[in-house]
């Protein structure tokens, strides 16, 4: 379920299938590929909760693309905002901040130009 309790039904490769595959593909066992990756969640996870790391720092995913740190603003106490009452409705809800709110990052993805071209070539529709 998603955030709206709406089933998600597209196309999607778990977590499990992916393991099978490089598996598959490689010398490492399914334990081993799902160790890497853990371990790979994991230097993320120490890297961000660093407080000596360097927000401006990017983390390679090899061959395919970049994670990389993005500054949103926080929200100052006493500010009010407007959200939609409910998915189709012309209605809105204000709501006004008790108190700040800091400023913080969000890690976001950047995929490698190479990869984005030759996705964009092999997945051309041809003029029949």
């Amino acid at each position: 379920m998603s955030f709206n309790r709406v089933k998600k039904v597209n196309p999607r490769i778990r977590s499990n299938e992916l393991f099978t595959y490089i598996s598959a593909n490689t010398s490492l066992t399914k334990p081993q590929v799902r160790e890497c990756f853990k371990a790979y969640s994991e230097m993320i996870k120490e890297i961000s909760s660093s407080k000596h790391a360097d927000k401006g720092l990017t983390i390679i995913l090899p061959y395919i693309g970049q994670f990389y740190y993005e500054k949103r603003k926080g929200r100052k106490g006493g500010s009010t905002y407007k959200i939609p009452d409910g998915i189709a409705s012309t209605n809105v809800i204000t709501r006004t901040i008790k108190e700040d709110k800091p400023d913080y990052y969000i890690i976001r993805f950047k995929v490698f130009g190479g990869f984005t071209d030759f996705i964009k070539k092999v997945t051309q529709l041809k003029n029949e």
